[in-house]
């Protein structure tokens, strides 16, 4: 396990619940998840960042469309 660090912060305590009512965790381990979570949202806005864009609000049809530009040759299937 990592090394471990006692902190003391000053948080919303409104904040704090409702952030423990979604984990259903502790202080502590709610804490350890939303620090985790903020690396990986990070994480991703940089790899984001470097690959470029990308559309994930495509639909299956869209999706299949995007498939069938990349030279699948598969048929494109009607609705």
């Amino acid at each position: 396990m990592a090394e471990m660090r006692k902190i003391t912060v000053f948080l919303p305590a409104d904040l704090l619940d409702d952030c423990q009512r979604i984990t259903g965790k502790g202080v502590s381990e709610t804490l350890r998840i939303a620090l985790r979570d903020l690396v990986h949202h990070h994480a991703r806005r940089q790899l984001m960042a470097a690959m470029g864009n990308l559309d994930l609000e495509a639909d299956g049809l869209t999706l299949e469309d995007l498939r069938d530009e990349g030279g699948s040759g598969r048929a494109h299937h009607a609705a």
